[in-house]
């Protein structure tokens, strides 16, 4: 397979848009092509919308220099590009936030506060 990244990218939010592009010669015959973003390095954490297309965002948790790879796999050859992500300190980034697993509440077990 072929892949290409995209280009490196210096952003002015925590948000970069990844216009990644995997090809295939189609061979094995049958095989599928499976494309996968990951992340090399960085400074904090990296979520994907969708790690798993070429094209899709990634949101960062702080600025800072982080490294992604597309690796494109068409069962038989594995082939893979980087790219650098450059937040400058400053950038306003969203905070991430996590309210747990979801909890329900019986009727029995509800307390009264006086």
């Amino acid at each position: 397979p072929t892949v290409n990244a995209g280009p490196d990218q210096t952003l002015q939010s925590s948000t970069a848009t990844l216009s990644g592009s995997v090809q295939d010669d189609g061979l094995p015959s049958g095989s599928g092509l499976s494309a996968r973003w990951s992340v090399v390095s960085g400074a904090g954490s990296v979520s994907f919308a969708n790690a798993n297309n070429a094209a899709t965002t990634a949101q960062f948790s702080r600025p800072g220099v982080y490294v992604l790879r597309l690796t494109a796999n068409d069962s038989q050859l594995q082939t893979a590009d980087d790219l650098v992500i450059t937040i400058p300190a400053g950038v306003n980034v969203a905070p991430a936030v996590n309210a747990g697993a979801a909890r329900h509440a019986s009727r029995s077990s509800r307390r009264r506060c006086r």
